[in-house]
C-alpha cells in the first residue's frame, strides 16, 4: 500500500479548547458535601436592579440557592453588602451597569463587553468586603453568569475552590442564535416525553444552563410529504392537534378526543412559560401543511379543502400565537414537501397574515429548500424578524466548515443560476449568502450522520462555533440525538435510546447526551470556553485519573462519522443514508444503488469536491501520472485520518477502563460501548477505502499484487465491523 501513499498533510489544527459537560441535573458525585471553611454564603441583590429583578435571573438565582444548599452551604440572601454575614463569603448579583457592579469592575479594571448576553464573573471589593462579582448586560446574561456558578458548585471540590474565580471569566456569545431542536416523531414513543412536565422542567434548565438560546419544538417532519403506507400522523398536520375554531367548526383530527385536544394545547403554553422563565426563545416548528393521507391513517384530518386551506391555517395560527404569547416564532418548510406545491405564494401570503393579528414581532424561519425571494419577500411584508435556515451539510452533520461548491449530481438539479437556490438549496448554504439580504440565515444541522451514539469533540463542536457566524449568518440549529427516532411510524415502545439493556436507560433519554449538549452549547456561544468547564465534570464524573482519556477516547471516536459523511456521500436523504447503520456499497460491480446513483465506493463522491478527491479519480491521476491538485485532499489522508482517530479512540478508552473509579455506573457503560463501536467504525472504512484504491488500481492495470491487497484490506475492514457489531449485540 505504501508505494500508493503521497505525503499526507495534516488536516485539522488542533488547539486547546474547552467545552461544559454536564446540565443543571445533579449526579450522584456532586449531591455530597463540598468542604468549606466560611459560616456560609451572603448571596447579595438591589432592589433598585429590573434586570436582575426579572423573571429569568430569579430563576437562576433560585438555581444557585437550591445548589448551595444541596451542598450543606447556608445562603443568606440581602439588599446590601452591609447586611452579609461577617463570616460569609459574599456573591454580588447584579447588571452590568449597576453602581455596586460598576466599583467592582473599576476596581479590578475589568470592561465587560456590550454585547447582548455577554456575562462576567470577578473577584473585587466593595463595602470593604471581598466580594465574587456576577454579572450581566442583559438578563439572558446574566442567568448564564449564575448558571455558570451554579455548575462551579455542582462540581468543584471545595466551596473555597467553586468561589475563587481566578483570573476573572468574561465571555460573550459568538453566534446570536443557538438553537436545539427536539421533534415529535411517533405517538408512542413521544407521548410520554411531550405531556411529562418533570422533563420538561429538567431538560429547558439543561439548555439554558448550557447556553442555547432558543429551543425548537418541531411538529409535522414525520415524512418528506404527504403519509403513504404508515398510518402515523399525530401532531402531523398540528393545528387540529391544538386548537377547535368556531368560524371553521368542521375541521378536526378524526378520532382526537376534544379533551386531549385542549390538554396538548395546555402543555404548549405550559413549555412556553417554563422557556420565558429561563429566558429561552420559543421557536414552533410547523413543517406540514398536508391535510389529505392515504388510507388507513389513525387521525385522518376531516373538513378542509382546497378552498379553505389557506384562511383555516391563517386563523389557526393566529389562535395558537394568541393562546401561547411565549412563542416567539415558527419555522416552516415551503416547498412541495410540505403539501403546498412550490411556488404558491398565495398560501403563503394568506398564512404569514396570522403574524401581525398577533400583536407582536415574531420571527418567521424558512427551510431553505425552494425558499424563494418571493416566500421572503411575503413574510419580509408582515413586518416580522425574517429567517431562511438552510441546511449546513444536506441532510447530515459533516465537517465543521462551510464547503465552498456543490457536486455536479447536485448542481445538474439547478440548471437555472438566476433564481433563488432552486433545487440546489436542498444541499446547503446556496446562494442565501448574498449582501444586502433582507433576511437572516440560520444554518441547520440534520441528524442524518448520528443518531443513537454518545457524540462529544471540543474540537470539532469549536470549529462549528466559529463557523456558522459565516458571512453574518445569524447561528444554527442543531436537530438534538434521537430527532427522527420513531420516524414514518417505525416507533416502537421501550424507550428511546435503543438499549436491549434497561439498565443502561437514563431517567429521560436526552440525558444519556449530556456530554454532547455542552459540547455544543459552550463552544456555540464561545469557541474559546476554558476547558475546565467540561473538565471538572469528567473528573466528578469518571474520577480525576480517568478525565483525561475519557475527553482523548470520546473526542477521537467523534471525529469518524462527520468524516466519514463528507467524503463518502453516499446520499443526501438521511432516511437512505445513516453510517451509523451502514448499509454496504460494494467495491466491485453488481451491487445494488442505494441513494444518488451510488453503486460503486470507487465512484461515491464527497459532498465537497473542491476539498476532497474521490477514489477512482485519484486512482486514475496516480496511474497516469497527471499532476494532483494539492488543494485536495486524497482518500488515502482519509483513511489514515480515520486509522490514527480510531486507534486514539481505542487505546484511550483502554486506558479509561483501566481507570476507571466506577467502570459498572451506566455512564461509563454507555460510554465504553459507543466509543469502542466508532473506533470500530473508523477502522472499518479506513480500510475500505484503501481496499477501493487498490481495487481500482487492480482493475484499470490488471497488477495481481494489487488485487490481493485490495482482498486483505476488504477482509480486515469486514472484521473491524464483525467486531463492533459484537459490542453492539448485547446492548442495542
Amino acid at each position: 500500500m505504501n508505494k500508493y501513499v503521497t505525503t499526507r498533510r495534516r488536516f485539522l489544527k488542533q488547539t486547546s479548547i474547552g467545552l461544559g459537560l454536564a446540565g443543571l441535573a445533579m449526579t450522584e458525585m456532586s449531591c455530597r458535601m463540598l468542604s468549606h471553611d466560611a459560616s456560609g454564603v451572603s448571596i447579595v441583590t438591589f432592589d433598585n436592579d429590573a434586570i436582575a429583578s426579572s423573571a429569568p435571573p430569579q430563576w437562576a438565582l433560585t438555581q444557585l440557592k437550591q445548589a448551595f444548599e444541596s451542598l450543606s452551604v447556608k445562603v443568606r440572601l440581602v439588599s446590601a453588602i452591609s447586611q452579609a454575614s461577617a463570616g460569609d463569603q459574599v456573591v454580588v448579583v447584579a447588571c452590568a451597569s449597576n453602581s455596586v457592579a460598576q466599583e467592582i469592575m473599576g476596581g479590578t479594571k475589568i470592561t465587560m463587553p456590550t454585547t447582548a448576553e455577554a456575562l462576567l464573573l470577578a473577584r473585587g471589593t466593595a463595602s470593604g468586603r471581598s466580594v465574587l462579582l456576577v454579572s450581566g448586560n442583559d438578563a439572558r446574561g446574566l442567568v448564564y453568569a449564575l448558571l455558570e456558578l451554579t455548575d462551579r458548585l455542582l462540581y468543584s471540590d471545595s466551596l473555597t475552590a467553586a468561589l475563587k474565580v481566578n483570573p476573572a471569566i468574561v465571555e460573550q456569545p459568538h453566534n446570536q442564535t443557538r438553537s436545539m431542536c427536539r421533534s415529535f416523531q411517533s405517538e408512542v414513543e413521544d407521548k410520554p416525553w411531550f405531556n411529562d412536565r418533570s422533563f420538561w422542567t429538567e431538560y429547558l434548565s439543561m439548555l439554558a444552563a448550557e447556553r442555547f438560546n432558543r429551543f425548537n419544538l418541531c411538529l409535522g417532519l414525520h415524512y418528506n410529504s404527504t403519509p403513504g403506507g404508515s398510518p402515523e400522523v399525530y401532531l402531523f398536520f398540528a393545528y387540529p392537534f391544538l386548537v377547535s375554531l368556531p368560524e371553521h367548526s368542521g375541521v378536526s383530527a378524526r378520532n382526537l378526543p376534544a379533551a386531549e385536544r385542549d390538554a396538548n394545547l395546555q402543555m404548549l403554553k405550559f413549555i412556553g412559560q417554563e422557556c420565558a422563565r429561563r429566558g429561552l426563545e420559543f421557536q414552533l416548528g410547523l413543517w406540514s401543511h398536508a391535510y389529505t393521507y392515504g388510507a388507513g391513517a389513525n387521525y385522518p384530518i376531516d373538513g378542509l379543502s382546497r378552498a379553505n386551506h389557506a384562511p383555516y391555517c391563517r386563523d389557526a395560527l393566529e389562535a395558537i400565537l394568541k393562546a401561547v404569547p411565549e412563542i416567539t416564532g415558527v419555522t416552516f418548510r415551503v416547498h412541495s414537501e410540505s403539501g403546498v406545491p412550490t411556488g404558491s405564494y398565495d398560501f403563503w401570503k394568506t398564512l404569514f397574515e396570522a403574524f401581525p393579528k398577533a400583536g407582536r414581532i415574531l420571527e418567521i424561519d424558512m427551510h431553505g429548500k425552494e425558499c424563494y425571494q418571493q416566500h421572503i419577500d411575503a413574510a419580509a411584508a408582515t413586518g416580522m424578524r425574517v429567517v431562511v435556515s438552510p441546511k449546513y451539510v444536506s441532510e447530515h452533520q459533516g465537517l465543521p466548515y462551510h464547503e465552498a461548491s456543490l457536486r455536479e449530481s447536485e448542481r445538474s438539479r439547478n440548471p437555472d443560476t438566476t433564481i433563488l437556490n432552486g433545487q440546489a438549496s436542498r444541499y446547503g448554504y446556496a446562494n442565501f449568502l448574498k449582501e444586502h439580504r433582507n433576511f437572516g440565515v440560520l444554518h441547520r444541522i440534520w441528524p442524518g450522520t448520528q443518531r443513537i451514539l454518545l457524540w462529544g469533540d471540543p474540537v470539532f463542536a469549536a470549529g462549528f462555533g466559529r463557523a456558522s457566524s459565516f458571512c453574518g449568518s445569524v447561528g444554527v440549529e442543531w436537530n438534538e440525538p434521537l430527532s427522527f427516532k420513531g420516524r414514518e411510524g417505525s416507533g416502537t415502545p421501550g424507550g428511546r435510546c435503543g438499549y436491549l439493556d434497561a439498565t443502561l436507560n437514563p431517567a429521560y433519554d436526552y440525558q444519556k447526551f449530556l456530554y454532547t449538549y455542552r459540547v455544543w452549547g459552550r463552544l456555540l456561544y464561545n469557541p474559546d470556553t476554558d476547558p475546565q468547564t467540561w473538565r471538572r465534570y469528567l473528573a466528578k464524573e469518571f474520577g480525576a485519573a480517568t478525565q483525561q482519556p475519557v475527553e482523548d477516547a470520546l473526542g477521537n471516536a467523534s471525529r469518524v462519522l462527520p468524516l466519514v459523511t463528507m467524503y463518502h456521500a453516499v446520499g443526501v436523504a438521511n432516511q437512505v443514508y445513516w453510517p451509523e447503520i451502514y448499509t454496504n456499497i460494494a467495491i466491485v460491480a453488481g451491487g445494488g444503488v442505494l441513494s444518488d446513483n451510488n453503486t460503486l465506493t470507487g465512484a461515491s463522491t464527497s459532498f465537497d469536491p473542491q476539498l476532497f478527491l474521490g477514489i477512482d479519480a485519484y486512482a486514475e491521476h496516480l496511474l497516469n501520472g497527471t499532476d494532483f491538485d494539492q488543494n485536495k485532499y486524497f482518500p488515502i489522508e482519509v483513511a489514515q485520518w480515520l486509522e490514527d482517530w480510531a486507534n486514539a479512540a481505542l487505546s484511550n478508552l483502554a486506558k479509561a477502563k483501566s481507570r476507571a473509579a466506577k467502570p459498572n455506573a451506566p455512564t461509563f457503560r454507555r460510554l465504553k460501548a459507543d466509543v469502542a463501536i466508532q473506533g470500530g467504525m473508523g477502522l472499518f472504512f479506513a480500510r475500505k477505502f484503501r481496499s477501493a484504491v487498490l481495487w481500482a488500481i487492480y482493475q484499470k492495470t490488471g497488477d495481481a499484487d494489487a488485487k490481493t491487497a485490495a482482498l486483505a484490506q476488504y477482509d480486515s475492514a469486514r472484521q473491524a465491523w464483525s467486531e463492533l457489531a459484537a459490542v453492539a449485540t448485547p446492548i442495542y
